[in-house]
């Protein structure tokens, strides 16, 4: 090759080099400053809660009230309609687990509105009846995000919003929300946006950018950043729930079912080098397809084990022992639910809700006997040999867990069967 023509590619390329540098410099300079100009933090708190708390708590029907609090004295977890599920629910047996939000079962329509201006988005109102409450036409059984600051938001799910928003959110351009550009409808301080569902609970979420619930390894967007809402009320908020929950709080107790009961717990039952945690399935012999996601990806039987360390239920209102009516006994290391979803698979029959005795072995390995609690499907006695397959270490999200049921201890003594499961701590597609 002629010299001069290969010093000029040469040059060719290490200006391609440095030009390639100095836009790769540019980006990250721009991302840095992008972070620099995000609004400093500030909390936001609600001085009234989203829907009249006289209507969720019946105050004003006294019989229907007590009739609900009879249930709740009477009736196990899974039998008994609350007035508010508070904050998290891992044993709801046919929904995604670990959601971090609060069920609020207003049992009719009654408005909804925010002491805060907000920017509202809607998703998922697609093909929804309309349906007339109180003299305004709604869309039923929608998602609504409303923007509250640049970290903070409320998302509603089950709502029905009034026509004339969706109307106009689905005209709307992009508009400036808190310094991002957005697809929203902005919405005044107190005004009435909505009503509750007639049936199903209204689903309230607090999500906040500043706070994560996972570590990177483990990040998974969809409740990534939601709170417990307990803690987004001004502090007279906070006291007027209380009075208004003091009823049910006392009737879980009088019950001694109820694995979660407070307002401001805030915790994650996930255990580093422990099978105590939320498990989405990843392997073994269930069979699914197309028909086996109704409702998105975990919604099939045996998706998804809940295995609850009792050290972390509330224990003023789990004391109980559903079978015998005794306080729970020294043997009884917490609770095991499995999911159970319309999409049923083949050859998996639901466990249900049922209390973890011990047997052999530890935290990383070994047999659990497991009494009814409630919904029970499959028969007693059942052993659940399970065994702990560590990750990196420094990070529970690499985890895995196997898991496989049997009718006798001395089977459960052996090896896995063929009907062994896998499962993993933050969900993997793998059809």
């Amino acid at each position: 090759m002629d010299k001069k023509l290969f010093f000029s590619i040469c040059r060719v390329a290490l200006a391609i080099i440095f030009v390639s540098g100095i836009s790769a410099c540019k980006t990250k300079t721009e991302e840095e400053t992008a972070e620099e100009q995000k609004p400093l933090y500030e909390k936001v708190l609600l001085d009234h809660f989203p829907v009249s708390l006289d209507f969720l708590f019946r105050t004003a029907d006294p019989a229907r009230h007590n009739q609900i609090l009879n249930g709740i004295r009477s009736g196990r977890p899974e039998s008994s309609m609350l007035f508010l599920v508070p904050y998290p629910n891992y044993h709801h047996n046919s929904h995604f687990p670990a959601t971090l939000k609060w069920y609020l079962y207003c049992g009719g329509h009654t408005a909804i509105s925010l002491p805060l201006p907000s920017y509202l988005e809607i998703r998922d109102d697609s093909g929804k009846t309309t349906k007339v409450i109180n003299g305004i036409p709604c869309v039923s059984d929608v998602t609504a995000t409303l923007h509250l600051s640049y970290y903070i938001r409320v998302v509603l799910g089950h709502c029905c919003l009034t026509q004339s928003l969706v109307d106009q959110y689905h005209g709307a351009g992009s508009i400036d929300v808190f310094g991002k550009q957005r697809q929203a409808v902005a919405i005044t301080a107190d005004a009435i946006f909505g009503f509750s569902h007639l049936t199903s609970a209204l689903d309230f979420i607090v999500e906040d950018d500043s706070h994560s619930n996972f570590d990177p390894q483990g990040k998974f967007n969809y409740i990534q950043n939601r709170v417990n809402p307990f803690f987004y009320f001004s502090d007279a908020v906070q006291s007027q729930l209380r009075g208004f929950y003091q009823d049910q709080l006392q009737a879980m107790k009088q019950s001694g079912l109820y694995p979660e009961s407070r307002l401001d717990r805030t915790y994650d039952i996930n255990e580093g080098q422990s099978f105590f945690g939320t498990w989405f399935y990843k392997q073994g012999y269930l069979q699914l397809g197309a028909d086996s996601h109704p409702y998105g990806w975990y919604s099939f039987d045996g998706c998804i084990l809940n295995i609850l360390n009792l050290a972390k239920t509330d224990r003023d209102t789990f004391w109980k022992d559903y079978n015998s009516g005794l306080p729970i006994a020294a043997d009884v290391l917490g609770v095991f639910c499995d999911a159970f979803y319309p999409g049923s698979v083949p050859n998996y029959e639901v466990i249900g809700g049922r209390y973890m005795v011990r047997g052999e072995g530890d935290s990383r390995e070994g047999i659990v006997r497991l009494d009814n609690f409630f919904a029970n499907v499959r028969p007693s006695p059942l052993y659940l040999k399970y065994q702990l397959v560590e990750g990196s270490g420094a990070t529970i999200w690499d985890d895995q867990l196997h898991v496989d049921y049997f009718t006798s201890l001395a089977a459960a003594r052996g090896p896995f069967s063929s009907n062994k499961l896998t499962y993993v701590r933050m969900y993997e597609r793998t059809d």
